[in-house]
């Protein structure tokens, strides 16, 4: 299937893929933002021009980290020590059920809690 006649559309299904099926600058950037050396060096740079941490800048490490842990080789393991080591740790895919749906469950969960609980206390 071609999406707007231009490129062919990648199978994002779970399970192994055919490293050609994604253009390469996707490998690259996905590289650099699942890094948790390149979050380092980012909040650091930032903590030094703001003189302060900035925390909602933790996401993104918290996301590094949950990606380690849910991302086998078969779909984009996480290079979480890219660019000094290739290293990649081979772990439950977040796609299975039994992480998918707490995971799911506790996010609604969570925006029910700020949309409708903590908007009313504000």
């Amino acid at each position: 299937m071609t999406i707007l006649g231009i490129i062919e559309r990648p199978n994002f299904g779970v399970g192994p893929h055919e490293p050609n099926s994604f253009p390469s600058i996707i490998y690259t950037l996905y590289n650099i933002t699942h890094s948790l050396i390149v979050f380092g060096a980012v909040l650091l740079i930032i903590w030094l021009i703001l003189k302060k941490p900035f925390l909602p800048l933790l996401a993104w490490g918290f996301h590094i980290v949950l990606d380690i842990f849910t991302h086998s080789f078969e779909f984009f393991p996480t290079p979480f020590l890219w660019p000094i080591s290739d290293f990649k740790v081979d772990a439950w895919m977040w796609g299975n059920w039994w992480i998918f749906i707490p995971n799911l469950v506790l996010l609604i969960l969570l925006y029910f809690w700020f949309f409708m609980i903590k908007r009313r206390v504000s």
